[in-house]
């Protein structure tokens, strides 16, 4: 293979400040989880209540994907959704069933489905009054184990940043990986390929089982076909294979390797993540699982090494 250049990438310092919206936007759904929902069985639909919905989505007499929902909760008047449903849904009562006619904006999140013109066949199920508490102390008392809700807000910050460093810390050193993969030349064994692609997407297959969705059914909702899911994995391969050899290489040319010390300790805490003893953890594994443990070290030392020299632009 031929390396390209991996130290002194240039990239844009990435972002991982995480705002008071955001710190609020936990705390609303808190609130939400913990509201108290009357039914209303008495009058038609109006502002602020809470309707339960059923829903099919029809382009052109056909089933749009992601189109389709059940018992699905909308308050009117919270622009939550889109603004066509606010207004059909007012004077309704609990039973009817009815089109709401909508026109997706250009910019819409779905590109598939912007400036398209859709008919929502729509059952309204319920009606409900929802009572929320307001977000104070009193809130954070009853529904945390804080006594303030600054406090409360400050572990939630907390929190959401621990997980936004990670995240952003994770996604830029895929970019940096991107940018080294582009300027190198890297063979693909079809073998090691064929192999990755087949583990990679066993592993999706039993994400779905895991949580119960079929196959099918989940070609259905995505819109994506099991040989389109397959290349998928087969492309995430080729990455992975692309990504390791990257690696390797850059350790082979910067003589970097690990101590018996650092093989030690990751040995140790990975027979306390699985709660055994570490002496009679490592008796447990044969050479070749040692062999991996270490070369996986080594790699993430080596990707250190590289996000360590990158330039960040002004």
């Amino acid at each position: 293979m031929r390396l390209g250049t991996y130290k002194g990438i240039h990239m844009t310092r990435p972002n991982t400040e995480v705002t008071e919206h955001e710190v609020m936007n936990v705390l609303k759904k808190k609130q939400k989880e913990y509201a108290v929902a009357t039914n209303i069985d008495d009058r038609s639909a109006q502002t602020g209540d809470q309707a339960i919905l059923d829903f099919e989505g029809r382009y052109n007499g056909k089933t749009i994907p992601h189109g389709n929902g059940e018992n699905f909760a909308l308050t009117i008047g919270a622009k939550a959704f889109l603004p066509e449903f606010d207004k059909a849904l007012i004077g309704k009562n609990i039973s009817d069933t009815f089109d709401i006619d909508v026109t997706f904006p250009a910019n819409y999140r779905i590109s598939a489905m912007q400036n398209r013109s859709v008919v929502f066949r729509t059952t309204l199920k319920k009606l409900r009054l929802v009572d929320y508490q307001p977000i104070d102390d009193e809130f954070a008392k009853d529904f945390s184990e804080y006594e303030t809700l600054d406090e409360w807000k400050d572990e939630i910050l907390a929190n959401l940043q621990e997980r936004r460093e990670t995240s952003v810390r994770e996604k830029f050193a895929r970019e940096v990986m991107a940018k080294i993969i582009a300027d190198s030349d890297i063979p693909i064994d079809d073998d090691l390929k064929e192999e990755m692609t087949q583990i990679y997407y066993d592993d999706f297959l039993d994400e779905l089982e895991m949580n119960q969705i079929p196959l099918e059914l989940y070609c259905k909702r995505s819109g994506h076909s099991k040989d389109e899911i397959y290349a998928d994995k087969e492309q995430e391969a080729v990455e992975a294979i692309q990504a390791q050899s990257v690696l390797h290489a850059v350790a082979a040319a910067e003589k970097i390797s690990i101590t018996p010390e650092e093989l030690a300790e990751e040995l140790r805490a990975i027979a306390i993540e699985e709660d055994e003893d570490p002496e009679e953890f490592v008796e447990t594994l044969e050479e070749e699982d040692v062999e991996n443990i270490a070369d996986q070290l080594t790699m993430d030392k080596t990707m250190v090494f590289i996000l360590d020299s990158v330039i960040y632009d002004k």
